[in-house]
């Protein structure tokens, strides 16, 4: 039996539904990794780069404290860059997409889409930092730490581990207008599969 034209719609659009992969672990540390490798190289030449011309200068404590708080908002002007350019990314399995909540579609990645997803990850990211930092702190004061080496590698360590448990909470993050989700790589974008509008037969034309 032939299903309706509504049945066969519907039939379409639960394919496209289920095509969203889970959140798990593993794909959550491709994700993050491919942030985070990107920023961190960024970030590195440019720190390299400020602190050589730092030395040619003789790093005046005044120009050193504007270099290191013009470091610190160059760093987060790339994490946006980088967070847009892994928006949209194949990961080989999968691809990391927003999809518009209505209708399952995927949304183009803009910029007002972006910062949503960005700051979405950088308060929290930051937040924990902070906290981390607190902490550290405390115990360096109390004499946990005999230099600011291990403390610092280790605060670094863990910042690193906590950014990977907030990169899976906004996988999946509902962001009103969309949402921010894994699917399939083998299937099309979600506007591209399946959920074309039906195509209706063309009427007969009557007999004389």
């Amino acid at each position: 039996m032939e299903l309706s034209i509504s049945e066969s719609y519907q039939a379409n659009f639960q394919k496209e539904v289920n095509m969203e992969l889970e959140v798990t672990w593993g794909r959550t540390v491709r994700v993050w990794w491919a942030y985070v490798w990107r920023l961190m190289l960024i970030t590195s030449i440019i720190g390299f780069g400020l602190g050589l011309f730092m030395g040619v200068l003789g790093s005046p404590p005044q120009l050193a404290n504007i270099i290191l708080n013009l470091t610190g908002i160059i760093s987060i002007a790339i994490s946006f860059a980088v967070m847009q350019r892994i928006l949209g990314k194949d990961f080989g399995e999968f691809r990391l997409v927003l999809i518009r909540k209505e209708v399952n579609t995927e949304l183009e990645v803009t910029w007002g889409r972006t910062v949503r997803v960005w700051w979405a990850y950088l308060w929290r990211s930051m937040l924990i930092t902070f906290i981390i930092g607190f902490v550290m702190g405390l115990l360096q004061a109390q004499g946990a730490f005999n230099s600011d080496l291990p403390i610092q590698l280790v605060g670094i360590i863990i910042s690193l581990a906590f950014s990977l448990v907030v990169m899976k909470m906004i996988l999946g993050k509902d962001f009103r207008e969309f949402r921010l989700v894994l699917i399939r790589k083998d299937d099309k974008s979600p506007n591209k599969l399946g959920l074309e509008s039906p195509n209706f037969p063309s009427p007969k034309p009557s007999s004389p």
